[in-house]
């Protein structure tokens, strides 16, 4: 009868409780409070000493976990406590579920354990945690899914296995409001998350409202930054760009202050600190590329030490994120908060999208305006401007074009351009659709015909049209009507033509006087030194015979001058460039004019120079002359005092001559004609001359590209400067030998080449392409390890394509390797970049070189130069396929030079004798291919590059002498 009472108080008490629980809810008690009430309940009616409810949630990834919604604070430990009451109520989260009260979330069902010391069920006591002598877990669960779990510790007399049946009541009405809050969770959530969605939404539409009515991307951005920071309710923006170096990222001058009073330095330094990559938050985002998102940015010690300031007690977010264009990284822009915010994925991904439409508007709008300006170019152009399709028919035509041809655009569009090109010109149309196929890059002359049926002289040049996938759609030709130029030329070749011959003439008439003139002259000369030498001469006949002979030395000198003058203006005077030492030229010249002012009484004196030898290429004979008939004219007109000559060596091979004197100087008006022909600026009785020698030597002096000018003070002195560019021997930069391409240079050994391996067409055409392209014959073989290419391969290199062959490539070397015929043949490996470890094994294996797909040219190159000690330095230079035109092409199996021809070169170019060697070159210009490798030599000359003429000639040299017929 007690028994029976007991169970009806507690089923009373269990209702009681059920009642004011549900009371509670309903009047909308703070339920933190609630959950609490109930909990103490439980524990009450069941006689336990402790027990929580919890809210069962998932994490991002869908993993469930514990939410503690109340709990008995079961601590005796003051700092544990002091945890609960901090953090409590915030909620607790379990995630490990390996327990007992895991259990009952794993399994669903209803867990006691009355010895939890030996059940394998659970997972350990925290620290300071009391015993635990019983345990029960009751699901609270819906629809088969657990919503939450009750669980109660340390009953007086344990739990027995009908209690869950006894308290389902109460888990019926908890499960029926864990079930409401989380309706109510997810609705809040659903709602949030469409209100910050819509917010985005106009934050998108706004910037993107702001890239399409921006001028300029510096205003865009301005505008872009301040709508982030004012929707956002934010405290600071500030944008970094890559400074021109690219080694840091530096203000943009671009920033917006949503706070006026920042509660933090932080802010206010952010604008004008510098980062570098990987430092910060901009460079963090500049390093990787992606945006990122800081939830403190006190966090980042690296950022705080580069601002150079100490915490702040408030915390801050910071956001960032990259903005490119045409694809190069340019900025970051930054967004700090004046409090802490999640990072939220959704805004930065929002963020990006912003940045990138801010940047297609604008380089849409930079390309409208291109495109207006192009076509206002295109529209004014006085040449033709005409588009093609990739089968030469006429696709755009200009009023240029209108204006040669005659024909409207309505009447050539899509008809063929061979309409234009004149008849007997079938060879030009050929080439030019050849060219437009080819996507060639073509300049040539040719001859058109007009609407009128006008024949035209055209210059035209031809240039391929991409897409923007850099495929070719067609072409473009720029056509100049060269019909009046073509005409004034060949009116200016005939007038050529008799300006040549006149100066001829005059050269031949001038160089006939001239011979006229010295034969008798010379008897004089002569005869009057054999007079002086007569013992018996009195002394006023021998002063006759003085006068004699300087009368004809002037005489003759004259006749020299007006020689040299003659072909100066004639343009017959050459440039004979070649090196000398600049310091034994000067010291020559020192020591003869120091003799003459010594006899004057004059001082003379000499500086500069200080490095011994100074190698040059020069005129010489042209400096020396020039340099001595100054330093003569100073002399002349010194009467006391010094002439002094400078030599100093300015930046870029610049030489700077200074010849100053101390003598009568020249009147200030007549400074200018010095220079002139036939003028004398001194008295008739103190000047011998015949006023040409400083006129010579000055169109010497500009004939090498230098410069000369007088300053002079009457009666004080005169300084007469020069300056002239002198390359230093032996630093002479190659410049046009570049442009040229060799075609099949390895042709005349006569290599074979094989590819191995699976047959890859894309693989085995560019490899045969560029082998071929050096003379070298190839072909595939599709088991190198068959019987009859192991006894006679017939090759002199193999290429084994790692990607088709795979692990299995170095035991195939290994194999190959073996075998005598394999020992002196080449083996290279063709591996893409993911192959590269692999190679390297091969490359322990065996093979001689492992090259990264696609196949270059180079490579190859060093390895043939090794292989077979051939100088091909020079043809690195020009390897490849070049865009040159034909006249550039040598063909170097057609080219064998004579033995003599071979040794007369050789001789010139070893003793480094530019001049010699150039007037060799007139004897290898036999046929159409010497011809062209004469030209490529003069381009070596005039760039100074006599080490690349030596290593062609040694390669010509291995080549051997033309075949004899």
């Amino acid at each position: 009868m007690k028994k029976a009472e007991e169970i009806i108080n507690a089923k009373l008490s269990l209702l009681k409780i059920i009642d004011e629980f549900q009371l509670e809810i309903s009047r909308g008690d703070n339920l933190s409070d609630v959950f609490q009430n109930l909990t103490r309940r439980a524990l009450e009616l069941t006689a336990s000493e402790y027990g929580f409810i919890a809210d069962v949630r998932r994490s991002p990834a869908g993993d469930p976990y514990i939410s503690i919604l109340a709990y008995s604070n079961i601590s005796t430990d003051a700092d544990v406590t002091r945890f609960f009451d901090q953090y409590g109520r915030s909620g607790l989260e379990f995630f490990n579920l390996n327990t007992l009260f895991g259990s009952v979330l794993i399994t669903g069902d209803v867990v006691i354990s009355n010895d939890p010391a030996n059940d394998p069920r659970r997972g350990g006591l925290p620290k300071r945690h009391p015993a635990l002598h019983a345990f029960i877990g009751l699901p609270l669960t819906h629809g088969g899914e657990v919503l939450g779990v009750l669980c109660l510790a340390n009953g007086r007399e344990g739990y027995a296995e009908d209690m869950a049946e006894w308290f389902q009541p109460l888990l019926n009405v908890c499960s029926q409001v864990l079930l409401g809050l989380r309706n109510s969770r997810k609705e809040k959530e659903v709602e949030t998350r469409l209100q910050r969605q819509s917010s985005y939404i106009h934050l998108l539409k706004t910037l993107i409202h702001i890239a399409e009515e921006a001028s300029t991307f510096d205003a865009g951005l301005q505008a872009f930054l301040k709508e982030i920071c004012v929707t956002l309710d934010c405290a600071l923006g500030v944008v970094h760009r890559v400074d021109d170096s690219g080694t840091c990222l530096i203000p943009a001058g671009i920033a917006y202050q949503n706070i006026p009073d920042l509660t933090a330095p932080t802010m206010v330094r952010a604008q004008h600190a510098i980062f570098a990559s990987g430092e910060g938050l901009a460079g963090r985002v500049w390093e990787s590329g992606q945006p990122l998102w800081q939830e403190n940015v006190w966090e980042d010690e690296r950022f705080v030490r580069r601002l150079e300031i100490a915490e702040s007690g408030a915390g801050h977010s910071g956001f960032a994120f990259p903005i490119s264009m045409n694809n190069d990284f340019l900025w970051v822009v930054q967004i700090f908060t004046s409090d802490i915010r999640e990072a939220d994925p959704e805004l930065l991904d929002v963020l990006m999208s912003a940045g990138a439409q801010l940047q297609l508007m604008l380089e849409r709008k930079l390309l409208a305006r291109s495109q207006a300006v192009l076509s206002t170019i295109l529209c004014s152009a006085e040449d033709a401007i005409i588009g093609v399709d990739m089968d030469g028919r006429v696709t755009s035509w200009n009023l240029g074009a209108e204006r040669i041809f005659g024909y409207r655009q309505d009447e050539l569009l899509n008809k063929s351009l061979s309409v234009l090109i004149a008849p007997g010109r079938e060879e030009d149309a050929a080439r030019i659709l050849e060219g437009i196929r080819g996507g060639d890059t073509i300049k040539f002359e040719t001859q058109g015909v007009g609407k009128n049926e006008e024949v035209l002289e055209l210059a035209l040049t031809l240039a391929p049209v991409l897409d923007a996938a850099c495929g070719q759609v067609g072409a473009t030709m720029i056509v100049w009507d060269a019909t009046g130029w073509k005409q004034r030329e060949r009116e200016l070749l005939k007038t050529r033509i008799e300006a040549n011959a006149a100066s001829r003439a005059k050269s031949e008439f001038l160089a006939h006087m001239s011979h006229e003139i010295h034969t008798p002259l010379n008897s004089v000369l002569g005869f009057a030194q054999i007079i002086d030498r007569d013992p018996r001469l009195l002394p006023q006949h021998r002063e006759y015979v003085a006068r004699i002979m300087d009368g004809g030395n002037q005489l003759m000198r004259l006749v020299d001058d007006i020689l040299e003058m003659s072909k100066i203006d004639g343009g017959e005077s050459q440039l004979y460039n070649q090196a000398f030492d600049l310091c034994g030229m000067v010291d020559r010249i020192t020591t003869s004019i120091r003799n003459r002012c010594m006899l004057k009484g004059l001082d003379f004196f000499a500086e500069g120079l200080e490095e011994r030898p100074l190698w040059v290429y020069g005129d010489e004979a042209k400096l020396y002359l020039a340099l001595t008939n100054i330093l003569s004219n100073a002399i002349k007109f010194t009467e006391q005092g010094a002439v002094l000559l400078r030599v100093e060596q300015k930046p870029h091979e610049m030489f700077r001559f200074e010849i100053i004197d101390t003598g009568k100087g020249i009147p200030a008006g007549q400074v200018e004609k010095v220079f002139d022909p036939f003028e004398k600026l001194g008295e008739v009785g103190l000047s011998k001359g015949m006023g040409l020698g400083l006129s010579i030597s000055k169109k010497h002096i500009e004939a090498m590209k230098g410069r000369i000018e007088v300053q002079s003070v009457e009666s004080k002195g005169t300084q007469v400067t020069i300056e002239l560019p002198l390359k230093r021997f032996g630093e002479l930069p190659s410049q046009n030998a570049d442009s040229w391409y060799f075609k099949k240079p390895l042709a005349w050994k006569g290599l074979r080449a094989a590819h191995t391996g699976k047959f890859d067409p894309a693989s085995f055409s560019q490899l045969s392409e560029i082998l071929e392209s050096l003379g070298i014959a190839v072909q595939h073989i599709e088991n190198i390890e068959s019987p009859e290419v192991m006894e006679k391969p017939g090759v002199d290199m193999v290429f084994l394509d790692l990607d088709e062959t795979g692990p299995a490539a170095a035991g195939l070397i290994r194999t190959l390797r073996k075998y005598k015929v394999f020992k002196n043949i080449l083996i290279v490996i063709l591996a893409s970049s993911k192959n590269q470890k692999l190679g390297e094994v091969c490359r322990e294996a065996g093979t001689d070189l492992v090259m990264e797909k696609p196949v270059r040219v180079k490579p190859l190159l060093s390895l043939f130069d090794k292989e077979y000690d051939l100088p091909l330095d020079f043809l690195k230079k020009t390897a490849g396929r070049q865009s040159v035109s034909q006249d550039r092409e040598v063909d170097l199996e057609q080219v064998r030079l004579p033995s003599s021809v071979m040794e007369t070169l050789k001789a010139a170019a070893s003793s480094y004798n530019f001049t010699s060697f150039e007037r060799g070159l007139d004897a290898i210009a036999n046929d159409d291919q010497e011809h062209k490798l004469a030209q490529y030599f003069r381009d070596l000359i005039r760039s100074y590059d006599m080490k690349q003429i030596n290593q062609v000639l040694e390669f010509l040299s291995k080549m051997g002498p033309p075949p004899t017929t």
